[in-house]
């Protein structure tokens, strides 16, 4: 019996098969993240592999759900999708019992156990694609919260209310420069949203206090994206001498840290 795991963003849905519970069997099969549910149910149906019997299933997907986990309550690039029977419809494709988790967490967990943060005992891991998401791991586990973690919604401008996520993440980017920015972003704006994330960031060590910041998310993976090293050097700027921060680190596992972790969730949860 194998494992399934679906990682769903606002821009693609990811999904990969693993017998040992470690590794995939092949890579990840992609797919546009469609905006109707009914276009959604007909994609994941094709996303799921015929003649294999499944152990369990993770589906890791952007967004906040109702209390028992079924579906999603809200998701502000997924609203098609939002009190869709989405775990019930899931199982019954599949035969097994799905957990959804939010997919932030899931690539938290998959970093902070096995990738760039493992070894280090408080991980704050934040992931900018289509929105901006991240949680804080303590020891491996999601650390204890009220309802859940959302840094980019931090409010970074307090004249206008825009948040982390309006600033730097693509959905923005989508709106101030068209759905093909990735070939058209100029520079500047490249620069402004590493500014604006490094404050992010800065406040999120202050109020986190990790022992290693991990970032991941399509922005940071795209051919012409946000800097790492701009990020870093803004926040040297920020007051905060290099010594006086923690390793900021890109995912070990790139656009695929959702997949590892909802990996994990199902085969060597804690």
């Amino acid at each position: 019996m194998s494992y399934l795991v679906f990682d769903i963003g606002g821009t693609h849905i990811r999904c990969a098969v693993s017998k040992n519970g470690r590794d995939f069997d092949g890579a990840p099969t992609i797919v546009n993240t469609p905006a109707t549910w009914e276009e959604a149910k007909k994609a994941l149906e094709s996303l799921i592999p015929k003649g294999i019997q499944f152990k369990k299933v993770c589906v890791a997907i952007a967004g906040k759900f109702d209390e028992a986990h079924t579906q999603l309550l809200s998701s502000k690039n997924l609203i098609g999708w939002e009190k869709k029977p989405l775990k019930k419809f899931i199982e019954t494709e599949t035969g097994a019992d799905t957990i959804l988790v939010n997919d932030a967490v899931a690539a938290a967990i998959g970093e902070a156990r096995i990738g760039a943060g493992k070894g280090c005992t408080i991980v704050a891991y934040l992931t900018v694609g289509t929105g901006l998401g991240g949680a804080r791991v303590v020891d491996g586990r999601l650390d204890d919260n009220r309802h859940g973690f959302e840094p980019g919604k931090q409010i970074i401008d307090t004249e206008t209310g825009e948040t982390l996520e309006d600033r730097v993440a693509g959905a923005g980017f989508i709106k101030r420069f068209g759905s093909n920015f990735v070939k058209n972003v100029p520079q500047e704006a490249l620069d402004s949203a590493a500014h604006d994330l490094a404050v992010g960031i800065h406040n999120t060590i202050d109020y986190w206090s990790p022992d290693v910041v991990v970032l991941g998310g399509g922005m940071f993976f795209k051919p012409h994206g946000i800097s790492l090293d701009a990020v870093k050097k803004n926040l040297t700027s920020l007051s905060l001498s290099e010594k006086d921060f923690p390793p900021i680190l890109l995912a070990k596992f790139a656009e695929e840290s959702g997949l590892y972790g909802a990996l994990i969730l199902v085969s060597n949860p804690r």
